[in-house]
């Protein structure tokens, strides 16, 4: 009598918690790339750009096209003064057509920061229709 009111409550856990298991390891719970970029805007608000980046590079892994989390992982990188990182996230996130008025102040700074001048005159336009902001 015990051992069958024992099995019906560990029947009546296992069998969800075993589906439980099966879905994490298959993925079908997994974060897409806008829930990872969610959260590493999350930490950036925070002001925890460690974290950020992990979770941008975590997005761009799901989905290396994302531009959103290309161009906040460069700005995420100039923050923290790693120049190289943040050229070539920004020109990425260019490519993949984000708005010029979003990338070019950053990715003009990252120039200046490099000592390319050069490569800032060169390769930074500013489209003749640009606001008078970004003309500055």
């Amino acid at each position: 009598m015990i051992i069958s009111q024992i099995r019906f409550p560990i029947a009546a856990w296992l069998a969800p918690a075993v589906l439980a298991l099966i879905l994490a390891w298959t993925g079908a719970w997994a974060d897409t790339s806008d829930d990872y970029l969610h959260q590493a805007e999350g930490y950036l608000e925070k002001g925890d750009l460690r974290a950020a980046v992990i979770q941008l590079k975590n997005a761009l892994k799901e989905d290396p096209e994302n531009a959103r989390a290309r161009l906040r992982l460069g700005e995420t990188y100039l923050r923290l003064g790693q120049v190289l990182g943040a050229e070539k996230e920004l020109r990425r996130a260019q490519s993949l057509g984000t708005d010029p008025a979003t990338v070019l102040v950053p990715l003009g700074k990252t120039y200046l920061l490099m000592g390319e001048n050069e490569k800032l005159l060169d390769e930074i336009t500013v489209p003749a229709d640009a606001s008078a902001a970004l003309q500055a």
